[in-house]
């Protein structure tokens, strides 16, 4: 597997029911993946779905996780269209949505996901994820509020939150294998609301039949 892209998708302003930004797909075997930020934690989860280039996202993991200040949530898609094509989030009532996205190559599927807080403001934070099978990768969203997010250890920044740093995309920039505990930590200078991580393994596509042969045929 190969990391992809990566965009900062920006922010609908908090004035309407719907967010959609552009992001583009390259390569073979594909995934996307879809972090963003919501509504106030103290308000109902009202997101009703999130689409790329017209086609339904699946949500991996949501939560209004404790200390945090929004609902934090990551959606994916496999064998998402090539090329460029709009993300689409929409809610069924006026709030801030602050999105990015990430996409990868080489890729099966979606595995198991978990998420933490760390209750109060914290400058570090660290959780881990046991990927379900073999040689997967493993996502995260991050979500908390003050300087912008930074890589700690076993984490690779892919994109963030440019105009009010409320989140951060990052990943594991390898595979783990064989399957085992592994753990990521993200960093702020400064942080005036509790550091929310949602994490999730995504495994690679099936390498071909050991000894295949392909016989091309010509008639005439």
């Amino acid at each position: 597997m190969t990391f992809d892209v990566a965009t900062d998708g920006g922010n609908n302003g908090g004035g309407s029911t719907s967010l959609t930004f552009s992001h583009t797909v390259t390569g073979s075997d594909p995934i996307l993946f879809v972090g963003f930020v919501g509504d106030l934690i103290a308000n109902p989860d009202l997101i009703t779905g999130v689409t790329y280039n017209g086609v339904a996202m699946a949500q991996v993991r949501a939560s209004n996780l404790a200390g945090c200040e929004r609902w934090v949530y990551i959606y994916g898609l496999t064998a998402p269209a090539t090329g460029s094509h709009s993300v689409v989030i929409t809610s069924s009532g006026v709030q801030w949505v602050l999105a990015g996205a990430a996409s990868y190559t080489g890729v099966s599927a979606v595995r198991n996901s978990t998420n933490s807080t760390s209750g109060t403001p914290a400058t570090t934070w660290t959780t881990s994820l046991t990927p379900d099978t073999d040689a997967c990768w493993i996502v995260l969203m991050e979500h908390a509020r003050g300087a912008t997010p930074t890589a700690g250890t076993g984490s690779t920044l892919r994109a963030s939150d440019a105009a009010n740093t409320t989140w951060g995309l990052f990943d594991s920039n390898g595979s783990i294998s064989p399957p085992s505990l592994y753990s990521m930590t993200t960093n702020r200078a400064s942080a005036t609301f509790a550091t929310g991580h949602l994490l999730a393994a995504f495994a690679p596509a099936a390498p071909p039949t050991p000894g295949a042969i392909v016989f091309n045929l010509q008639v005439g």
